[in-house]
């Protein structure tokens, strides 16, 4: 339960973040993980599709 709740903060602190400052994050992320760029960039395209798909009416 209090994983979820930090999820949903940290949504809502993505949400107030202007273009550069989410940039910088996803740039520290790579960092951290050892990512590539380009991988880290597919994986997060690929959730942000499958969020958008999951929307029920």
């Amino acid at each position: 339960m209090l994983l979820l709740a930090e999820m949903r903060a940290f949504d809502v602190q993505l949400a107030t973040m202007d273009r550069s400052q989410r940039a910088e994050l996803l740039y520290q992320l790579m960092e951290e993980s050892g990512t590539p760029p380009d991988e880290m960039i597919r994986k997060l395209h690929h959730a942000a599709i499958e969020k958008s798909s999951t929307v029920t009416i």
